[in-house]
């Protein structure tokens, strides 16, 4: 059996295992389902880069995937990423709850420290959604960090009795410089590696 062969019958056999769907084994690749299609009729092999992808998001060797195997690929145990980061939020908010608490007690009151529970919170996301190759919730995370950031500052300046207004009119060109930084293909102009662009492309083709 041939190598395109063997890694196209391991893949389909994983992916399966996975219950995952060739779009979704795509999405997180960020390849296309013809690109995920193409590997698994054996037309062609990805790159080393997505092999180690692929072996990261299937909990085996790189080695496993391009070897024939008699017996059935090894299960791969789900993780919940929604119960991961409910509980990771929640605990945020009880440690500076906490925090609030024991500020109370002292004498001191200070609402504001919930404004930076809700920016450690989403920063958190923010990192959730790059591993877990969750992009499509990187924009709204990041619009709305963004935005805790400039009130909790704007709220900062308020409990002295400085109302900057003022700072809230950032909200505005910090969002299009958001917005357009996801427009930007970042990976090709900084890496320099136009020869990977270009292999996607004929991967996907």
């Amino acid at each position: 059996m041939e190598l395109k062969e063997i890694f196209a019958k391991n893949l389909t056999a994983l992916r399966l295992r996975s219950k995952m769907t060739q779009l979704e084994l795509g999405n997180v690749l960020n390849y296309s389902d013809k690109a995920v299609s193409k590997w698994e009729r054996g037309e062609a092999i990805p790159d080393a880069y997505v092999l180690l992808q692929l072996s990261e998001i299937f909990g085996v060797s790189v080695d496993y995937l391009l070897k024939e195997h008699v017996k059935p690929p090894p299960a791969v145990t789900k993780v919940n990423h929604t119960s991961i980061v409910l509980i990771t939020v929640i605990a945020v908010f009880t440690l500076f709850a906490a925090a609030f608490i024991i500020m109370y007690l002292a004498g001191f009151t200070y609402p504001l420290i919930f404004c930076y529970a809700v920016v450690i919170s989403l920063i958190l996301l923010t990192v959730f959604s790059t591993v877990w190759a969750k992009r499509r919730y990187n924009l709204p995370i990041i619009s709305a960090l963004v935005i805790s950031i400039i009130v909790t500052l704007y709220l900062i300046f308020l409990s002295v009795g400085f109302n900057f207004w003022q700072l809230l009119l950032l909200a505005i060109p910090a969002e299009l410089i958001v917005v357009l930084c996801f427009k930007v293909k970042v990976s090709y102009f900084f890496t320099g590696d136009r020869k990977k662009a270009k292999n996607k492309n004929d991967a996907e083709k």
